[in-house]
């Protein structure tokens, strides 16, 4: 497995066992398994994102920086 200090590890119970891979592993695994529960969502949830009614909160709304910092939406 090759670990390193730093590493990210995901810990999980397969049968009676418990298991440690790296997340990276994981993430390779997943890739592409949600897609069709992403777009579901998306499609669901189009009428709560897409109204006039919501727009008030973006307007003038602080956006976090990579840092934490925040800014005004421009």
């Amino acid at each position: 497995m090759r670990i390193k200090k730093g590493d990210s590890l995901v810990m999980m119970v397969k049968d009676d066992k418990i298991v440690l891979e790296k997340s990276e592993k994981i993430a390779l695994l997943l890739d592409g398994e949600f897609k069709d529960i992403e777009a579901f969502a998306e499609h669901s949830l189009k009428s709560v994102w897409d109204n006039p009614y919501d727009e008030v909160w973006n307007k003038d709304a602080p956006v976090a920086t990579p840092r934490g910092n925040k800014r005004k939406n421009q």
